[in-house]
């Protein structure tokens, strides 16, 4: 998973 992927998952499960 790159670093970028990470953040945007981050993104995600933070609006989850």
């Amino acid at each position: 998973i790159d670093l970028r992927d990470k953040e945007a998952l981050k993104k995600v499960f933070s609006s989850s």
